[in-house]
């Protein structure tokens, strides 16, 4: 009879400690809110203004018009990815937030957005400001859930969620990502059933099987107190096989080489990471996550081999005229069709 009785106390014990855990998640939660709320008014107005105007039924008109914006869009675009390839993601973020307002239920357009106010984190003042980074990575997680209630299939827009909700984590406290990792797994997971062969979708799954696997005793009983054993345990070798996929998939995204190399050294395997490792400082720019790694790959021959190897340096072309003029006419398309 005691026996019994003690275990329903423990197992009461569990349940109301698990309660509890999950209303101080629920409190920090209320906590990234209160910071986006502070943050979002200079983030995110521009789109929220074209979403507004969109509701509001108004129409671009004639068919001239229609080709106007068409264009527009497409200058954009171009404008925004250009921004993106030389880490410039203040401007990339200028550019798609622009095109979003003209045309806010575009869900290319949406996942650009997200996906360069998501890298936005990656700027030196923007890292160490953690309000600020977590508040646009929350504009970023917003950003994606539209995309994906817009269309539902769309595998870049549970990528861009899975990915910007992983980033968030890094600005999280323990009880925050054990809430976050189960959103993250779900995002990815998605993005993979409807893309399998999606590259960054494996190499994000790989980072967060990484770091579940890296867990310390603590997380690990707060992951079974939250879910208990509906989140499986991450492992190592899942992890490595999921970046050995996506390299396979597309070997020259130095992302992929990194995050093994890093593994591999966790794993006691030096002579493969110093090659990854050395063949990534060679492969090319792609955008400010590529060069982000690529810091990472340089401080990591430093350390274990005591290698100097410089980071490449870009002689980037400024803005041209036609960028500008393109933002501009964005700018006039948008004040017109607010106008009475």
């Amino acid at each position: 009879g005691s026996g019994s009785g003690s275990g329903s106390r423990t197992q009461s014990q569990r349940e109301a400690a698990g309660a509890a855990l999950k209303a101080r998640v629920q409190d920090g939660l209320a906590g990234l809110k209160q910071a986006h709320r502070e943050w979002s008014g200079r983030l995110a107005e521009g789109m929220k203004e074209g979403m507004k105007r969109s509701r509001s039924g108004l129409h671009w008109g004639s068919s001239e018009n229609l080709e106007r914006v068409r264009r527009v869009i497409e200058g954009l675009v171009k404008e925004g990815k250009r921004c993106d390839s030389v880490c410039d993601s203040v401007a990339a973020v200028e550019a798609f937030r622009a095109a979003v307002a003209i045309r806010p239920n575009d869900v290319d357009l949406l996942v650009s957005l997200s996906k360069s106010l998501s890298d936005r984190v990656f700027e030196p003042a923007i890292f160490v400001n953690l309000p600020q980074a977590r508040a646009i990575l929350l504009e970023a997680i917003e950003i994606s859930n539209r995309a994906i209630a817009v269309n539902p299939t769309h595998a870049e827009a549970h990528l861009c969620l899975g990915a910007a909700l992983g980033r968030l984590a890094m600005w999280s406290d323990n009880r925050e990502r054990v809430e976050l990792s189960r959103s993250i797994k779900d995002s990815v997971e998605e993005a993979l059933r409807l893309d399998p062969d999606n590259d960054l979708a494996m190499h994000v799954l790989g980072r967060y099987q990484y770091q579940m696997a890296s867990l310390g005793r603590i997380v690990r009983t707060l992951v079974r107190m939250m879910y208990g054993n509906g989140l499986a345990p991450g492992t190592m070798d899942a992890a490595e096989g999921l970046f050995r996929r996506a390299i396979a998939l597309k070997p020259e995204r130095l992302i992929h080489r990194v995050e093994l190399a890093k593994l591999l050294l966790e794993t006691r395997r030096g002579a493969e990471a110093l090659e990854l490792l050395e063949l990534a400082m060679t492969l090319p720019r792609e955008d400010i996550n590529s060069e982000h790694e690529r810091a990472d790959a340089r401080d990591l021959l430093k350390k274990h081999w005591k290698r100097e190897v410089a980071m490449p340096v870009y002689a980037d072309a400024p803005r041209s005229s036609s960028s500008t003029q393109v933002l501009k006419e964005a700018e006039e398309l948008l004040h017109r069709r607010g106008a009475p």
